[in-house]
């Protein structure tokens, strides 16, 4: 029994924990159970007993086969998550196998493996997984998935893809539905487009819209269009002077002002809005660019989304690309995410982590394969820098081989070789380690990272998850965001915040 501020921790620390006040309960073996009162979290490898919690306290295990009956912003996730869930506001029920029933009422989302109950959802609610063969959205809510079979029915500004989406999509405005396999029926009504490489669905638009295939038999063109090439077997409906042309584009192109879409195999869906040239020999993917920006590359097969005269090219450029304002990503094999504020560059033999930099900062290195989160003109640099790097003040983390986690408040630098405890930390401490797999909980301005950090991060104002095996549920509220190598849990964000990984193959949910 504790009082004020206290950890309890041990290697088998099998005993019953009550605390009152800011306190963690972490052990390698906690078994017993817990009963907490005010923000405090229970962790374990094998946390199986019942948890009952009153306010903002998480409870996660290896195997939490538990019920958990929550009231207020609590999150109940595991790997095996079985039991029922009944949550009332903003709470998500994720595991890996969670075949129980879920009922949500407010912003909430059922997401998983093999999703197979039903989910009936009200406002802003996103139901996705491997297998999600029922989906009921009501207002802006995307329904993706590799097998995406249920029907979708969606009201506005939502976009149902898959690789074999062949389920019936009723879309109002401006949404547009594409897939591999697209072979359901289309209903648009305003500026959609409904493209896929075997479209042979039926068709009906209203105002200004194309729907294109390689088997889209159907004959529309409006103003001054040319559809030429060697086996372009399809119809072509453009809307003002905009050329299609290529050896074999056997694929979309829909363009808005003076955009023109060539390629030897151009077989991707191309949606540019203003004097935007999307070029390459073999540019397989979704291009959406918004202002002058070209989109160029050998193997440009990812997705590039970019805002204000930005351009993204290399030889292998299969990562996403989010950058706002003038900023160039360049490289080799530039296979990871950058995301820059303000006139930054992210360049490298092999920059294959992820980027975030706020003012004037480069990040270069040979084999940068780490996170850097920097705040003030600082740089993070080194031969094999594959640590993560959080500092707050003009401070400097360099190495050749820095793998530690650093956590820092002020003008300290965390570094070292072994510390696998849990840390919990108020004013400039330094938490360090080669192998730091505990579980960390922090409130304000802190980061939770590893070279193998596969617990459940919750973190509640600006702080990012990361880690080389992050394969845990990230809940994070503001401004947060979460990346790994295989990042495949679920991601619920609710405030400007990009989920984004080498193998995200989970659902991101952002208002």
């Amino acid at each position: 029994m504790i009082s004020e501020r206290i950890n309890a921790r041990g290697n088998a620390l099998t005993a019953c924990v009550m605390i009152l006040d800011s306190i963690s309960a972490r052990g390698i073996a906690l078994t017993a159970c817990v009963m907490i009162s005010d923000r405090n979290s229970a962790r374990g490898n094998a946390l199986t007993a019942s948890a009952m919690v009153s306010h903002k306290i998480s409870a996660r295990g290896n195997a939490l086969t538990a019920c958990v009956m929550i009231s207020d912003r609590i999150r109940a996730s595991g790997n095996a998550f079985t039991a029922c869930v009944m949550i009332k506001d903003r709470f998500s029920a994720r595991g890996n196998a969670v075949s129980a029933c879920v009922m949500i009422s407010h912003r909430i989302s059922a997401s998983g493996n093999a999703l197979t109950a039903y989910v009936m959802i009200s406002d802003r609610i996103s139901a996705r997984g491997n297998v999600l063969t029922e989906c009921i959205i009501s207002d802006r809510i995307i329904a993706r998935g590799n097998a995406l079979t249920a029907c979708v029915m969606t009201s506005g500004r939502i976009s149902a893809r898959g690789n074999a989406l062949t389920a019936i999509v009723i879309v109002s405005g401006r949404i547009s539905a594409r897939g591999y396999a697209l072979a359901a029926s289309v209903k648009i009504s305003d500026r959609i487009s409904a493209r896929g490489n075997a479209l042979r669905a039926i068709v009906m638009i209203s105002d200004r819209i194309s729907a294109r295939g390689n088997a889209l038999t159907a004959i529309v063109i409006s103003d001054r269009i040319s559809a030429r090439s060697n086996a372009h077997a399809e119809r072509v409906m453009i809307s003002d002077r905009i050329s299609a042309r290529g050896n074999a584009p056997a694929e979309i192109v829909m363009i808005s002002d003076s955009i023109s879409a060539r390629g030897n195999a151009l077989a991707a869906g191309i949606m540019i809005s203003d004097r935007i040239i999307a070029r390459g020999n073999a540019l397989t993917a979704i291009v959406m660019i918004s202002d002058r920006i070209s989109a160029r590359g050998n193997a440009l097969a990812a997705i590039v989304m970019i805002s204000d005269r930005i351009s993204a090219r290399s030889n292998a450029l299969t990562a996403f690309v989010m950058i706002s304002d003038r900023i160039s990503a360049r490289s080799n094999v530039l296979t990871a995410i950058g995301k820059i504020s303000d006139r930054i560059s992210a360049r490298g033999n092999a920059l294959t982590a992820c980027v975030m930099i706020s003012d004037r900062i480069s990040a270069r290195g040979n084999a940068r394969t780490a996170i850097v989160m920097i705040s003030y003109r600082i740089s993070a640099r080194g031969n094999a820098i594959t640590a993560c790097v959080m500092i707050s003040d003009r401070i400097s983390a360099r190495g050749n081989v820095l793998t530690a986690c650093f956590m820092i408040s002020d003008r300290i630098s965390a570094r070292g070789k072994a510390i696998t405890a849990c840390v919990m930390i108020s004013d400039r401490i330094s938490v360090r380690g080669n192998a730091l797999t505990a579980i960390v909980m922090i409130s304000d301005s802190i980061s939770a990272r590893g070279n193998a950090l596969t617990a459940s991060v919750i973190i509640s104002d600006r702080i990012s998850a990361r880690g080389n095996v992050l394969t845990a549920c990230v809940m994070i509220s503001d401004r947060i965001r979460a990346r790994g190598n295989a990042l495949t849990a679920i991601v619920m964000i609710s405030d400007r915040i990009s989920a984004r990984g080498n193998a995200l193959t989970a659902c991101v949910m952002i208002p």
